[in-house]
Protein backbone atom coordinates (compact mmCIF):
# COMPACT_ATOMS: atom_id res chain seq x y z
CA UNK A 1 0.00 0.00 0.00
CA UNK A 2 1.41 3.43 -0.74
CA UNK A 3 2.08 6.23 1.86
CA UNK A 4 0.81 9.16 -0.17
CA UNK A 5 -2.25 9.74 -2.35
CA UNK A 6 -1.62 11.87 -5.26
CA UNK A 7 -4.21 13.82 -6.65
CA UNK A 8 -4.97 16.06 -9.94
CA UNK A 9 -2.95 19.00 -9.95
CA UNK A 10 0.01 17.90 -7.67
CA UNK A 11 3.64 18.72 -8.17
CA UNK A 12 5.75 15.99 -9.77
CA UNK A 13 9.69 16.47 -9.68
CA UNK A 14 12.48 13.88 -12.09
CA UNK A 15 14.84 12.31 -11.03
CA UNK A 16 18.25 14.19 -12.62
CA UNK A 17 20.03 11.20 -13.54
CA UNK A 18 19.05 9.06 -16.16
CA UNK A 19 21.21 6.66 -17.53
CA UNK A 20 24.51 8.70 -18.07
CA UNK A 21 23.01 11.56 -18.29
CA UNK A 22 22.31 14.61 -16.32
CA UNK A 23 18.97 16.27 -16.63
CA UNK A 24 18.17 19.91 -15.33
CA UNK A 25 14.87 19.04 -14.65
CA UNK A 26 12.28 21.02 -14.17
CA UNK A 27 8.41 20.51 -11.94
CA UNK A 28 5.27 19.24 -13.95
CA UNK A 29 1.87 18.30 -12.81
CA UNK A 30 -0.20 15.75 -13.05
CA UNK A 31 -3.67 14.64 -14.36
CA UNK A 32 -6.10 12.00 -12.10
CA UNK A 33 -8.04 10.07 -13.68
CA UNK A 34 -9.46 8.07 -10.76
CA UNK A 35 -13.34 8.11 -10.26
CA UNK A 36 -12.70 8.71 -6.59
CA UNK A 37 -11.55 12.28 -5.92
CA UNK A 38 -10.49 14.10 -2.77
CA UNK A 39 -11.01 17.89 -1.87
CA UNK A 40 -12.81 17.95 -5.25
CA UNK A 41 -10.14 17.05 -7.98
CA UNK A 42 -9.84 13.47 -9.16
CA UNK A 43 -7.13 10.57 -7.52
CA UNK A 44 -4.30 9.42 -9.46
CA UNK A 45 -4.35 5.85 -10.37
CA UNK A 46 -1.68 3.66 -11.67
CA UNK A 47 -0.73 4.78 -15.40
CA UNK A 48 -1.36 8.34 -14.77
CA UNK A 49 2.34 9.11 -14.14
CA UNK A 50 3.28 7.86 -17.56
CA UNK A 51 1.71 10.82 -19.41
CA UNK A 52 3.54 13.38 -17.32
CA UNK A 53 5.63 15.34 -19.78
CA UNK A 54 7.70 18.30 -18.99
CA UNK A 55 8.71 20.34 -22.34
CA UNK A 56 12.56 22.19 -21.79
CA UNK A 57 14.40 20.61 -19.94
CA UNK A 58 18.17 20.55 -20.36
CA UNK A 59 20.49 17.58 -20.57
CA UNK A 60 23.92 16.93 -20.56
CA UNK A 61 25.64 13.28 -21.65
CA UNK A 62 29.00 12.09 -21.65
CA UNK A 63 31.25 12.58 -23.56
CA UNK A 64 29.59 16.09 -25.24
CA UNK A 65 29.18 18.98 -23.16
CA UNK A 66 26.96 21.18 -24.88
CA UNK A 67 23.51 21.17 -23.14
CA UNK A 68 20.62 19.53 -25.63
CA UNK A 69 16.36 19.63 -25.06
CA UNK A 70 14.78 17.35 -23.97
CA UNK A 71 11.42 16.38 -22.05
CA UNK A 72 11.28 15.08 -18.96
Amino acid sequence: MSDFILIDGDEVIFDPTFGVANVKVKPGKIEGTGKTSLNNKAVCVEGDEAKVAVPGCGYTAPPYTVEGPGTG
